[in-house]
This record gives C-alpha cells, sequence and structure tokens, in this order.
C-alpha cells in the first residue's frame, strides 16, 4: 500500500460486504483479491461470509503472502435472531442464532464493531425497525450499533433505500456505509464508503469521527436500477411501508410438507411487518377456490416420483386466470417456490409484469423433466429478477439446468416456539425417547430407523419411538412392527405447530434417516432450536445443515446397523 488512495481522490474507498465461496459467493478468496486488485480502485475490502471466517482469515493469509495494493478486513455476516449483523475488524468466529443484543456484545467484546445490512428488506433476514429502535435505546452501550449500511445495491438492500435512511435520520443518527454485499466478482465496488486515508486503521478512526460517506455507481441508480427500484414501491393508496405481495406455492397450501411450511411462515412473518400478503396455489378435493388471502388456481394432482409425491396442476383458462388476477390485484412481488412446477407457477410467471422472485427447494440427481423443459423454460428464468436457494445443494441441483446467480437463503423455524414448548408428563418416565418427523414416504427413511429400534429392543434397551407424520408407507410400517412384535413404537399421526414442539422438548434424541433427496431438512433446524442431540443420514441437504460430531452425528444412510 501507497498511503495514497489508488482512485487518486483526497479519500480512500471501502467495500466491507463481500461474500466467497466459502459461504454463499460464487468467487474464491483468490479471485476475489485478484479482483479486488486488477479490477476495481477499492483501498479496503472485508470478506464477510455467512456464519464463517475462516474464508477471510484465508483472505489475510493470501494478501500478507502477496503483492496488494488494497487493506483487507476480516469479517462475518451473522444470522442472529432478529436478522442478519455484519461483524467486522473481529478475529472468532460469532456464534449464529443467538439474541440480537447479545450478537452486538460480542462483536464488541472481540473488539469489532457491528453494523446492519439490507435493514428492513422484505426477502432476507434483516433487522426490522423495531429491533434497530430497541438496540438505540438499550442504556448498555456495548448493545449499540456502531454503523448502518444506508445503500446496498442488491435486491434486499435497495427494496427499503428510503425506509432505511428516513430512519436513520430521524432516529438511529448512526453513521452510514456503502458496500456491495457482491456475491459475484463484477459486483464487488458496485457500492462503497469513502473515508478518509487507506487503511483498515484509517477507516475505524473515519468512523468514530463520523467521516464517512456512502455512495454507489452511477450506474447502479441509473435508468434500469430506478425502474426496478420503482416497482418496489408501494401501489398508491397504501403505506410507504407496506408492499403487497403474493407467495405463490403449486403444492396445494396448506397441505403439509416442507415448501408449505416454509410458505406459511414467510406469509405470517410478512403479515407481522405489515405487508400485504397472499398465497397463491392449487386446489385439493374440495377447498374452496379462495377463502382469505389464499387464492386458488386449478385443480392439482399428486403422482408417486423419485421416492416422494409429485404435484401438477391442470385446470381451463388458466393463462386468462392468471392474467386476470394479476391485473386485478396489481402485486408488488410475486415471489414463487419452485416456479417450473407445472402448470399453475410457469403460467403465473409468465403472465407476471412486476418483480417476480424464486425460491428454489428441491435437491436431487438427474431430473429428465428439467433437462427437456430447460429451453422452453429458459424464457420464464429470464423474467426472474431474484433467485434464491434453500442450501448449497439446492443451488447445484437447479443451476445445472438454469445457470445464473443464486443467492442461498436457508430455511428457517420459530426457535421461540421449540426452544419454549412445555415436555409432555407421560414421557418423561425415564424410558429412552426417540422421535422421527416427517413424511412416511420411501426417501424418509422410517423403514431403517424401525429396523434400528428392533435390534434396540432385542437387546433390552428401555426404549420408545415416537413417529410424527403420515404417508403412503404407514401401512407398510404398521405392518413391519406387528408382524415382529417390536414394542414401543407409537405412530402419532399428524399433529399442529404447538404439539410437534412439545414432542420435541420430551425426547432424549432425534433421528432423520432420509435416504437422499433433501435440499435441506428443516426438522433438523427444530431439533436443534428444542436443543435435541440428533443423529442424521449422511447426505448432501443434511450435511449443509449438521455440523459433523459437533451439532449432531451423521451417519451412513440405508445401514440400520
Amino acid at each position: 500500500m501507497s498511503g495514497h488512495p489508488r482512485n487518486g481522490a483526497p479519500r480512500g474507498k471501502a467495500d466491507l460486504h463481500v461474500h466467497t465461496l466459502y459461504s454463499d459467493g460464487t468467487a474464491s478468496v483468490a479471485q476475489v483479491l485478484e479482483w479486488v486488485e486488477r479490477r476495481t480502485d477499492l483501498d479496503l475490502v472485508a470478506i464477510t461470509d455467512h456464519e464463517r471466517i475462516d474464508g477471510a482469515l484465508r483472505a489475510r493469509e493470501l494478501h500478507a503472502a502477496g503483492d496488494y495494493h488494497f487493506d483487507l478486513a476480516v469479517g462475518e455476516e451473522i444470522t442472529t435472531r432478529r436478522g442478519h449483523l455484519l461483524a467486522l475488524f473481529v478475529e472468532e468466529r460469532i456464534p449464529a442464532l443467538r439474541p440480537l443484543a447479545e450478537t452486538v456484545e460480542r462483536i464488541h467484546a472481540a473488539g469489532g464493531i457491528a453494523v446492519a445490512p439490507h435493514s428492513m428488506a422484505p426477502l432476507t433476514p434483516s433487522l426490522g425497525a423495531g429491533s434497530l429502535r430497541r438496540l438505540s435505546e438499550d442504556p448498555n452501550p456495548a448493545r449499540h450499533l456502531d454503523a448502518i449500511e444506508l445503500i446496498n445495491p442488491s435486491a434486499a438492500g435497495l427494496a427499503r433505500y428510503g425506509t432505511r435512511r428516513r430512519l436513520n435520520a430521524e432516529v438511529l443518527h448512526l453513521p452510514g456505509i456503502g458496500a456491495s454485499d457482491a456475491h459475484i466478482l463484477k459486483g464487488i465496488g458496485s457500492a462503497w464508503t469513502w473515508f478518509p486515508g487507506v487503511s483498515a486503521q484509517d477507516f475505524r478512526a473515519a468512523l468514530a469521527a463520523g467521516q464517512l460517506t456512502c455512495v454507489t455507481r452511477s450506474r447502479a441508480v441509473g435508468s434500469g436500477a430506478e425502474r426496478r427500484y420503482s416497482a418496489l414501491m408501494p401501489r398508491p393508496g397504501r403505506s410507504p411501508a407496506s408492499l403487497k405481495i403474493a407467495l405463490v406455492s403449486p403444492y396445494g397450501y396448506p397441505h403439509p410438507g416442507g415448501v408449505n411450511d416454509h410458505v406459511r411462515n414467510q406469509y405470517e412473518e410478512l403479515r407481522r411487518l405489515g405487508h400485504d400478503a397472499w398465497i397463491i396455489t392449487s386446489k385439493y378435493g374440495k377447498e374452496r377456490e379462495s377463502e382469505g388471502h389464499i387464492i386458488r388456481l386449478g385443480t392439482g394432482w399428486a403422482f408417486p416420483t423419485n421416492g416422494s409425491m409429485g404435484r401438477v396442476t391442470l385446470g381451463w383458462r388458466f393463462k386468462e386466470q392468471a392474467r386476470e388476477l394479476l391485473a386485478e390485484h396489481r402485486f408488488d412481488i410475486l415471489h414463487f417456490h419452485e416456479p417450473f412446477v407445472p402448470f399453475l407457477s410457469p403460467t403465473v410467471l409468465d403472465q407476471s409484469e412486476t418483480v417476480n422472485v424464486a425460491t428454489f427447494h428441491a435437491f436431487g440427481g438427474f431430473s429428465p423433466s428439467y433437462w427437456i423443459g430447460q429451453r422452453w423454460a429458459a424464457q420464464l428464468a429470464a423474467k426472474l429478477q431474484g433467485r434464491i436457494a434453500v442450501s448449497g445443494a439446492a443451488r447445484h441441483f437447479i443451476s445445472r439446468y438454469f445457470p445464473g446467480d443464486y443467492r442461498i437463503i436457508p430455511n428457517g423455524v420459530d426457535i421461540d416456539l421449540y426452544a419454549n414448548a412445555e415436555p409432555m408428563d407421560e414421557l418423561r418416565d425415564g424410558t429412552l425417547n426417540i422421535l422421527f418427523v416427517g413424511r412416511l414416504e420411501e426417501r424418509k427413511g422410517l423403514i431403517h430407523l424401525l429396523k434400528a429400534f428392533h435390534r434396540l429392543r432385542k437387546r433390552h434397551v428401555d426404549a420408545r419411538l415416537l413417529v410424527v407424520g403420515a404417508g403412503p408407507k404407514l401401512r407398510e410400517y404398521r405392518r413391519y412392527v406387528g408382524l415382529r412384535q417390536v414394542r414401543d413404537v407409537q405412530f402419532l399421526g399428524r399433529v399442529s405447530d404447538q404439539r410437534k414442539a412439545r414432542y420435541f422438548a420430551s425426547v432424549d434424541i432425534f433421528c432423520a434417516p432420509s435416504t437422499g433427496q433433501e435440499s435441506f431438512g428443516i426438522v433438523l433446524l427444530e431439533a436443534m432450536a428444542a436443543g435435541v442431540p440428533i443423529v442424521a443420514s449422511d447426505i448432501h441437504g443434511y450435511k449443509n445443515v449438521v455440523q459433523r460430531d459437533i451439532t449432531g452425528l451423521l451417519v451412513e444412510p440405508r445401514n440400520h446397523q
């Protein structure tokens, strides 16, 4: 470093929010360093991967060994119980899923600074206005934020730009920074912060002195981005803070399943935040076409496929109905969950003229339907302004057929529901309780758990197996238990979320014996939230959630021994 800003201006430029392959970025740390050196005029960059710091530490090693003309800061983007938080200038990983105020304290205790990124964004875990206010009013200074990311050119950052600036100007009075939140190389430096000096030490001094200025590339706020931003602005007659958002599920909401659980939680949270949220889905059986904020188009049909149940929605006047529905409601955002599942989601996406976001949940091997349909669906994929995958496995699967920039946003659960659930007295009798939760189908692997439990009982282990869920294999599993006279297996069927949380609070071990085709495993998060030890199959989707021998045991799938 020369001691002079690389851009020739009186002040240096910092981009303190960059992701790499260590989390959900698309470039290695070495590629990021080379890009910053050769393709930008930044003076300071921070690597801030989700829930890990090893990528930033590796970047620092490479930076120290190389001939670079910019400074590097170590950071992390942490998921707190209230949303994401940036920890900058830290030397150790800050634990995730802890209370917000506690996390801020931990960052300060580690010698770092705490920054709120993409605040109040509706499509990614972000700190809301209430959380920001509470921190600013906390009597303990160690719980106060050091800065707020006012400018973030990502879809999440653009969504609440004006509201964020007003809240900071009127209430928070925090130093504002600009940062790219880059997940691809070309995004690095798309927003930055001016500061006197060129080093990390200079930046911290400027932050303390209130000498920061945040900006973005002129082209990033030019006509194209302004059109995308204006599409996110609320329609006349609604609160400036409210958006009309439709969640599109092809799986017959509210029928049980991981995707519909995700949709329900997202719907409830959006409405809690003050948004006008709706659900567009298909009809199964004798359900009404419309009830409350649930709109149903076409009739859904289920069929066995890939060890699970596939879905297809059929109906007359499909395209015309979708066009009329969208014209009537004029949604600000359409959020598709699995947008290429025929034929509901593709039809609605084809007729959409607003902002379209998609979340991809599935994982598997070769997909004949995607392989055959990728040319036809490519024009639909081009209409997606935002692409989300719930895990690295899901991103890998979908990007084979539809390459693009996918942001990983993991599934979430209501932590308080599981952490505060009361155990069931009848199950606290000294017997070892083992829990299975899931649809009773082949890929969930319950038969292997039943075989393992049978071995335990033959060894006179005092244990009880609780099976929560229903599905096409129920009769077969009951027959297996009955013919072998396996005692203390309870098939409990479907239960409410509240009762399921109480089962988690009552057991000693949670088992997830799935054989594959899992992109994430929400039940693993539920077990973690309840504080229950986990034994799970060593498959791709689960490895994104369970840290081997730390947050659970991963065992060979299909092996009951």
